[in-house]
């Protein structure tokens, strides 16, 4: 009896190494020979499981580039329905977005890896697009709860699809540049929606008036 919750931990943490070298396994060979290219016995091979070890944790071999999808929603979900009440909405989104950096960087160069196998290809990238905008609505539903409206309203919509957008703006700056600040990168995209109208005013760039030229000066007439 005793011994029972440590076996199962141990079952438990046999299963989350075993899906994270499938992982890996499978980004080593869509960087060498493509994710077209790549079967999932030449996957489960290199981690020296059956084919069918591969099914139980992933359903294709495209899913692998997704695996945390599903729980980072979770996350997500999870802290946002927990923020205050009182507290702005886009505060709140802003929060829980916070959450998905967090994720991101507890393994960097996996999520750079995985997510420029992603952008390099077509299909991959339509599957990574078909489940933003699942999230994007189910962000919608979370919002349009909080402000007593209908998820099919404007609002709702809108501040679903802005977030996914501050989450890809802050992702693409990342991808970007080694260097960059991911948990400051989403700040400051949600800094900017926050006050979308003065960040898009541009400063004057008319030149400072003059007086008009004077015209042509006019002698006095002779009165002799």
């Amino acid at each position: 009896m005793d011994d029972a919750p440590t076996e199962l931990g141990r079952r438990d943490r046999k299963k989350i190494e075993t899906r994270l070298a499938l992982v890996h396994a499978a980004l080593d060979l869509f960087e060498v020979k493509g994710v077209a290219e790549t079967t999932v016995a030449e996957i489960s091979d290199r981690v020296d499981v059956s084919p069918r070890t591969f099914h139980r944790y992933f359903a294709a071999k495209e899913d692998v580039l997704f695996a945390d999808a599903g729980e980072r929603l979770e996350r997500f979900q999870s802290v946002l329905a927990a923020r205050p009440v009182d507290e702005p909405l886009l505060d709140s989104l802003a929060a829980a977005a916070a959450t998905m950096a967090d994720s991101f960087l507890v393994d960097p160069e996996l999520e750079r890896r995985r997510l420029r196998l992603i952008r390099a290809n077509s299909a991959v990238r339509a599957l990574n697009l078909q489940q933003t905008d699942e999230w994007s609505r189910a962000i919608a539903v979370q919002a349009a709860g909080r402000l007593g409206q209908d998820p099919r309203d404007a609002l709702p919509i809108l501040l679903g699809t802005c977030t996914i957008a501050a989450l890809r703006t802050a992702i693409d700056r990342w991808l970007e540049s080694p260097a960059a600040d991911y948990r400051a990168e989403l700040a400051r995209c949600f800094d900017l929606l926050a006050d979308l109208r003065a960040a898009t005013v541009q400063p004057s760039t008319q030149p400072p008036a003059t007086s008009p030229p004077a015209g042509p000066s006019r002698l006095p007439r002779n009165r002799s």
